[in-house]
């Protein structure tokens, strides 16, 4: 029994981890896509 639930807290936890990586990535992507937002933000912290 401590076998199979220590198995399905690791496939929950790799499932989680994944669908937060496909949500970081997709909201970055999403980010990067969109002109003139993130990247000038970024520009003009460096030269402040």
């Amino acid at each position: 029994m401590v076998n199979r639930n220590r198995k399905m807290i690791f496939t929950a936890l790799s499932t989680a981890l994944v669908v937060t990586m496909l949500l970081v990535s997709s909201t970055v992507y999403a980010q990067s896509a969109e002109p003139k937002t993130a990247g000038d933000k970024k520009v003009e912290v460096i030269k402040g």
